[in-house]
């Protein structure tokens, strides 16, 4: 299981925030992207 972080930026943009041992995804909801960064590969986009 993954622990999330929910919370709000402005009005209506939701993240998820997964952290994991290597690795930080922030979820955008509404638009269905993801972006990872993984400290040992560097930043991607999904």
């Amino acid at each position: 299981m993954e622990d999330g972080i929910n919370f709000q930026i402005g009005y209506f943009e939701t993240f998820v925030i997964v952290i994991k041992l290597t690795e930080i995804c922030i979820y955008k909801i509404k638009k269905q992207y993801s972006f990872c960064g993984n400290i040992q590969k560097g930043w991607r986009l999904l």
